[in-house]
């Protein structure tokens, strides 16, 4: 799959494109939610999936998905958060998401998030 990781923690970031890199994925990463609108913006259909922080600085992670949903591009949508559930039911739904991630998370929680999408 071809992935968009937006994590605002460097050394998480880090970790977590190699272990998707590891299982087989090509993955792209953003700073923040920020940085991923423009990586989207200048490449609306090159991701399967976004993999996104809840809690990041100037742009969300609920605003990008937000944003995204408004684009109508067809990306699947995994959210992380420390809070589970980190959103109310309604803004859930609103959202169309598709994985949920409780951090700390371990790469079989990732692996089978992933491999849950397509079901």
């Amino acid at each position: 799959m071809r992935i968009l990781l937006c994590e605002d923690v460097p050394s998480l970031r880090e970790i977590l494109a190699m272990v998707l890199g590891k299982m087989g994925h090509q993955v792209e990463t953003a700073v923040d939610g920020q940085d991923a609108l423009e990586i989207i913006n200048k490449h609306p259909a090159s991701f399967d999936v976004l993999i996104t922080d809840n809690g990041m600085p100037r742009v969300t992670g609920i605003q990008l998905v937000e944003k995204i949903r408004g684009l109508n591009l067809p990306v699947k949508v995994i959210m992380a958060s420390m809070f589970c559930p980190p959103l109310d039911a309604e803004t859930a739904e609103r959202l169309r998401l598709d994985g949920l991630l409780k951090k700390p998370y371990t790469a079989k929680d990732l692996s089978d998030c992933l491999e849950n999408l397509g079901k």
